[in-house]
């Protein structure tokens, strides 16, 4: 288990109580979908992060990009109902006077306690990594598998790998003068004699 994914699953739910202050706008746009850019200063790397609202995707949900540490990238498609759901969390967490999140990695599972003015709410985005609405990119452009994914399958061989070469005929008896021995065909109606 790659538990640098599951520490960047904990840092993508508890992301909006260090964000808030920065990208004023953004659980707005993210209501309504429409594009949007901020940068945050990350509190553990102390470096300028940008997150936006990029807007609907083929399928009508809404598009998402969050960097994260680690040259990492957190993309989350929203149907209308969570994108609306994680918009007033968003809200909620920043109209706190005082927030606090804890984050518990054990047997390979995420679990996130978010604390609003001393009251623990339920945060969607633990549910968005949970059900795939949220995937880590990997610097690569390679998407990091859940920990419920099964290993990718291994490619079907299309031809056979070439053959060895046939090993040589074993080499015929030779008479003791060096000459390979010579039977005449008998003949018809003719023993031997």
């Amino acid at each position: 288990m790659d538990t640098r994914y599951l520490i960047t699953a904990a840092l993508l739910v508890c992301q909006p109580l260090w964000a808030a202050s920065e990208c004023t706008e953004y659980a707005d746009r993210l209501d309504a979908c429409e594009p949007y850019e901020c940068s945050f200063t990350h509190p553990f790397t102390g470096k300028a992060m940008k997150k936006s609202v990029i807007g609907p995707d083929d399928d009508g949900n809404c598009l998402t990009r969050e960097e994260m540490p680690g040259n990492m990238t957190m993309e989350c498609r929203f149907d209308e109902a969570y994108r609306k759901e994680v918009a007033d969390y968003i809200r909620q967490v920043e109209a706190a006077e005082k927030s606090s999140t804890e984050a518990r990695i054990a047997g390979g599972k995420t679990s996130v306690t978010t604390r609003l003015d001393g009251k623990a709410v339920a945060n969607p985005l633990q549910a968005a990594m949970e059900k795939g609405l949220c995937k880590a990119i990997m610097p690569q452009g390679r998407e990091k598998p859940r920990a419920s994914s099964p290993p990718p399958a291994k490619p079907k061989r299309l031809h056979k790998p070439p053959q060895p070469p046939a090993p040589p005929a074993p080499p015929q008896a030779s008479s003791p003068q060096g000459k390979t021995p010579h039977t005449a065909p008998a003949r018809p109606g003719r023993g031997p004699g």
